[in-house]
């Protein structure tokens, strides 16, 4: 049976000391076993549990921790392989977005530049507008005027007789 240290303990065959989480080496007698189970020093372990560091055994730990040590490099290079893909991956998509974005940039700009333009022509437009609009009121007055004036030139004076009527032109003479 193999045992467990849980506290510091000295093997009266060998002189041996021990400390917690050791495996005592080599395995004590039943009475021994007996005894420092008693005084709270060991606890029985599996006989298929791992070697521990400081046994015997310590060749075939070290086989063991290497091998551990090998699959979890070759897991962790995978892992580390996937990662850098995805990390391109994504690299690349970003590249797209910036690309995209200074598209998009650009196309706003020309907006604004358009929109810019789209004010001014609007504020002419509307200042035209204007002074159209005065311009027609001040032809509107100006022909109301001549339209009076047109009106008063013909319209006969009160009391005036037919003989007050303008003549007609001479005729003219034939030669």
């Amino acid at each position: 049976m193999r045992y467990l240290v849980i506290a510091s303990c000295e093997d009266v065959r060998t002189g041996k000391e021990f400390k917690s989480g050791d495996e005592f080496l080599p395995e004590p007698d039943v009475d021994q076993a007996k005894r420092l189970k008693n005084a709270g020093c060991l606890r029985e372990m599996p006989d298929d549990a791992p070697a521990l560091p400081g046994s015997d055994d310590s060749a075939q730990i070290i086989a063991d921790l290497r091998t551990t040590i090998g699959e979890n490099a070759t897991k962790a290079e995978g892992e580390f392989n996937a990662l850098n893909g995805r990390l391109i991956d994504l690299t690349g998509k970003n590249d797209a977005l910036v690309d995209e974005n200074k598209t998009l940039r650009g196309l706003l700009d020309g907006a604004d530049v358009l929109n810019d333009q789209l004010r001014g022509e609007r504020d002419t437009l509307a200042s035209d507008k204007s002074t159209l609009l005065g311009e027609k009121e001040t032809l509107t007055s100006r022909v109301a005027e001549l339209e009076r004036q047109l009106e008063a030139a013909t319209k006969p004076v009160d009391g005036a007789s037919d003989q007050t009527a303008p003549e007609t032109a001479p005729a003219k003479k034939k030669a």
